[in-house]
């Protein structure tokens, strides 16, 4: 990488040291295509020293406060800030009194080069309100529930990394968002990527994740899990199938999985909702 960088920060990175992520605490860490997410704590009034990272880095403040040094600006963030470090951008750290809680996505260099959508990210950027905590939850519930599918992390992380493109809601009008709609209610028990359905619809996977959201109102992982929850209840009410074969059939991982799904969207177990078709109506 050191080749593609200008003389000037190969300057500024011969005053620095290079550092990976290491967060006083990781709580939870993942990787979803080739982002990496790590959901992690920093210690009060604490701080990391001039450093730079290979990757770019993402950072959304969950908790907390924080205030990072450049070169030639001084950045303090609160919860709902984001910021983003290309690669190579020297900086330190120093946290509030209560200490911090974020989440950051490492982005290689290599997909900032080859990702039309994220040449916006060649410069430092802040946004010190942005709508970011929405998927930052949903971030946060995929690293606990490690069954999550890996493209929904993955769409999450999009979005976040795609806070900064002014232009993303534009794709919301494309016929594309249909096309993707229409093929997720006919194949929903089917496993695509995100590079997959952008393919379909003609779009960008980070423009396709913000316009699916803003026309249907849910993210593509909610819609598909809808339509398997949907179509698991009409297998139990109207066959005698076992629920391990009911649950890879609507494209559940297994009957474990099926059941917490059912379980979180209607409060009810599988058990339950077959028990109600047990009586004469």
């Amino acid at each position: 990488m050191t080749d593609e960088l200008t003389f000037d920060r190969i300057q500024r990175l011969s005053r620095v040291t290079r550092a990976g992520i290491t967060p006083y605490n990781v709580i939870g860490q993942r990787t979803a295509g080739n982002l990496r997410v790590t959901y992690f704590t920093q210690a009060a009034k604490s701080g990391v020293p001039p450093h730079y990272h290979e990757n770019a880095t993402l950072c959304v403040v969950l908790r907390g406060m924080a205030r990072d040094q450049f070169r030639h600006r001084t950045i303090e963030y609160e919860p709902g800030a984001v910021i983003y470090r290309p690669p190579g951008e020297g900086h330190s750290h120093e946290f509030g009194e209560g200490g911090m809680a974020a989440i950051v996505i490492e982005i290689p260099a290599t997909r900032l080069r080859a990702d039309s959508a994220l040449h916006c990210l060649s410069e430092l950027r802040f946004e010190p309100d942005a709508p970011a905590l929405g998927d930052s939850a949903q971030v946060l519930r995929c690293l606990r529930d490690p069954i999550t599918a890996e493209v929904e992390l993955e769409e999450h992380c999009l979005s976040l990394i795609t806070v900064f493109n002014r232009d993303r809601d534009q794709a919301s009008t494309s016929d594309g968002v249909e096309r993707v709609r229409t093929f997720l209610d006919e194949c929903f028990a089917e496993k695509h990527s995100l590079a997959e359905l952008g393919r379909m619809a003609e779009l960008h996977p980070a423009y396709l994740v913000n316009a699916f959201r803003k026309r249907f109102g849910c993210s593509i992982g909610q819609y598909r899990r809808r339509r398997r929850v949907t179509s698991a209840i009409r297998q139990i009410w109207n066959t005698q199938a076992a629920l391990s074969d009911i649950a890879l059939e609507t494209g559940f991982y297994d009957q474990s999985h099926c059941t917490n799904e059912l379980r979180k969207d209607l409060r009810l177990t599988p058990d339950q909702i077959r028990k109600m078709m047990s009586t004469n109506l």
